[in-house]
């Protein structure tokens, strides 16, 4: 079985096209990220560039009051997304 396409014969797939997701931006969650609580950071300049910075000391222990990193790929088509180390108390990406 074959799949017919509605698409024109004339329109072809341009190898220009790469299927590629490009990072998009960089955030900081307190929990999980898909608990929502996406954290604002400081823009802050460093030698004429602008910065985002993030604040990560933690208050407690408790897993809610944990940090998470994601990068984020496609315009938040992909979250790749991991802890922050416990031991961290500031994150900053040069704003791009």
């Amino acid at each position: 079985m074959s799949l017919k396409s509605d698409v024109p014969a004339a329109w072809q797939l341009s190898p220009r096209y790469m299927s590629r997701l490009w990072l998009s931006s960089i955030g900081v969650t307190q929990g999980k990220p898909e608990n929502l609580m996406d954290l604002k950071p400081e823009t802050k300049k460093v030698n004429g560039e602008n910065w985002s910075v993030w604040e990560t000391e933690r208050g407690s222990d408790k897993e809610t009051d944990r940090y998470w990193v994601s990068c984020i790929y496609g315009h938040e088509q992909i979250w790749l997304t991991q802890p922050i180390p416990a031991s961290s108390t500031r994150c900053k990406t040069r704003n791009f």
